[in-house]
């Protein structure tokens, strides 16, 4: 990352960015000056259902979530947390490349949070629509898992257990937006563990209408 601009927006290239999203992260940076996030993730819509997390039954669909990892299509990061975390690690050929920038956020004492609005659409595997054999999940996903795990241990091992054991909802109350116009305070909700060491990792979601 070049260090001449603090903040940058990192997507895929398959992603349709809905208007606002800018202004809501400016809200959420003004309302929260002190908060030490690593990552700021937009919600993700796929063929018209906004994704949510499998194991929230009670989720609210305007609170914001505090989790391990950012949302791997979109997110918002600092330079200076680039510079304190370090770089992608381009070892990952696709997926988990999200979870381990995420957990070394977390090692830092950064949070990655998913806020409930804006929604991005995700057009989901157009970047390998020329690759045929990379569209098979188990060739996408199983070096990239190896290799996760030969830095991290097991997704639902001992040592990210006790990362996530840090995430702390307790923080300076947090100004969002959960729709248009909509400005809410309150506190960020703990992604549970299991959800956090779901596979794949991004960011532990399914379809709803």
């Amino acid at each position: 990352l070049g260090t001449n601009c603090d903040t940058v927006l990192v997507l895929n290239d398959d992603l349709f960015v809905t208007p606002g999203i800018f202004s809501a992260f400016d809200y959420w940076i003004k309302t929260n000056p002190t908060l030490p996030w690593g990552t700021v993730s937009p919600w993700l819509r796929y063929q018209g259902k906004v994704l949510r997390l499998r194991a929230e039954p009670d989720w609210e669909p305007n609170r914001p979530l505090l989790s391990l990892s950012p949302c791997g299509a979109a997110f918002f990061l600092r330079t200076p947390t680039w510079q304190k975390v370090g770089p992608f690690d381009e070892t990952f050929k696709s997926f988990y490349e999200e979870y381990d920038f995420g957990l070394r956020c977390v090692e830092k004492g950064l949070g990655c949070y998913h806020l409930p609005w804006p929604v991005v659409d995700h057009g989901w595997s157009q970047p390998f629509v020329d690759n045929a054999a990379m569209l098979k999940p188990t060739i996408r996903l199983a070096s990239s898992k190896r290799y996760f795990e030969s830095k991290w241990g097991p997704v639902d091992g001992e040592r990210i257990k006790a990362l996530h054991a840090t995430l702390e909802a307790d923080v300076t109350m947090v100004g969002w937006q959960a729709e248009p116009g909509a400005f809410r305070p309150g506190r960020p909700k703990v992604v549970p563990f299991a959800e956090c060491a779901g596979v794949p990792l991004d960011p532990h979601l399914e379809e709803v209408s």
